[in-house]
């Protein structure tokens, strides 16, 4: 069993801080190349029409059946999935779809090629929401959807997810097994960029953070495809430099593709959503500091609060309230002061899983409407 992270409450509390703020950014993993000039795995921005289609020539060449252009169906299906419109609307040169970590190294070796001027962006999820995050104009994406499995060991202690599957699926897994790890709250969420990091979550969030860390900190160990095509681990002992930088250093050192990550024995819990009318918001705002303050501070409390507008109903406040310890009562006392605020205009309060609640938490916001 997992020994949680204990920290001072006043610090704690700041992971309920965080929750908050970034609600309001949106939830936003993935992985992403496309704008990081500095990073030793993109090369310089004079490229030529002429090049790129050498690149997607030799990429076909060296992966037949994984490459696809903008002809292609595997093409448009690779832009219609993801999050954001401002994503979808980018048109690269081709995608690669590599079906295994052989795959990356070979097209890293071409793409990372000392005489290669072609820019690339890695996609994980594809929940990141800013154009050009995990998708690129004028160059080569790799989409690494395909790299998707989740295993968990024979102790249980550990599971291994490849860096293009979602969050949905590592909770199916571990919620059928009395599991649980430190990863996404939104069930269409990327594993790979939450964990890695990018621009304004620089480790992740889960729904236990405040016993647990962010997700990086339950990162055991990485398998990454380096710039030059090796594929190395990075964990305490073997590359141990390696594996604190990709605690939120995105794709700045390699292609992260398996993540192994701690587990901890969880059973369903109480939780949901509950709503409220814009002029409870003073009382709202007193209950969230009671609830992060360090007095009497609840490491079992998870809270992300919302202030949102809707047409044709105006705004609204909502709270996505979680207690991952088991309650008897099913109302934790440290929830008491949201669940007392009048003013609701409805509430899903329940006990249940991770991945029901992971579910209900995506569909505030669907794919393909950003």
């Amino acid at each position: 069993m997992s020994t949680p992270i204990h920290r001072p409450p006043g610090i704690i509390s700041l992971y309920h801080s965080l929750a908050s703020i970034i609600s309001l950014l949106a939830l936003v993993p993935a992985l992403s190349m496309a704008n990081a000039q500095n990073d030793p795995l993109v090369r310089p921005s004079n490229i030529t029409e002429s090049s790129n289609n050498q690149i997607c020539t030799a990429l076909f060449e060296a992966l037949p059946g994984k490459v696809s252009l903008p002809s292609d169906s595997g093409y448009d299906a690779s832009l219609k999935s993801y999050f954001s419109q401002q994503e979808a609307e980018i048109t690269p040169y081709c995608i690669v779809s590599p079906l295994n970590e052989s795959d990356v190294s070979a097209a890293i070796k071409i793409l990372a090629a000392p005489d290669s001027t072609t820019k690339f962006a890695i996609r994980g999820g594809g929940h990141t929401v800013w154009k050009g995050s995990a998708n690129i104009e004028d160059g080569v994406t790799i989409d690494m959807r395909n790299l998707n499995t989740v295993k968990v060991s024979e102790d249980k202690t550990v599971i291994s997810v490849g860096a293009g599957a979602l969050w949905r699926d590592v909770y199916t897994v571990t919620d059928s097994l009395g599991l649980a790890t430190s990863g996404g709250r939104a069930a269409q969420v990327g594993v790979g960029g939450l964990t890695t990091g990018v621009l304004t979550i620089p480790r992740g969030l889960s729904f236990f953070s405040a016993r647990y860390g962010f997700v990086c900190d339950n990162v055991l160990s990485y398998d990454i495809v380096l710039a030059d095509g090796s594929l190395v681990s990075a964990n305490e002992t073997t590359n141990p430099d390696l594996w604190v930088a990709l605690r939120g250093g995105s794709n700045n050192f390699g292609v992260v593709t398996k993540f192994h990550l701690r587990t901890f024995p969880q059973i369903p819990f109480y939780g949901g959503q509950v709503f409220y009318s814009l002029d409870t918001a003073p009382q709202q705002i007193d209950a969230f500091a009671q609830l992060a303050g360090a007095e009497d501070f609840d490491e079992n409390a998870s809270l992300i609060t919302s202030f949102s507008y809707t047409e044709g109903v105006g705004g609204a406040i909502q709270n996505s309230l979680k207690y991952v310890s088991p309650v008897l009562n099913e109302k934790p006392a440290v929830f008491q002061p949201f669940l007392e605020i009048g003013g609701q205009l409805g509430q899903t309060m329940r006990v249940s899983n991770v991945t029901d609640f992971t579910t209900e938490q995506g569909a505030f916001s669907a794919d393909g409407f950003r």
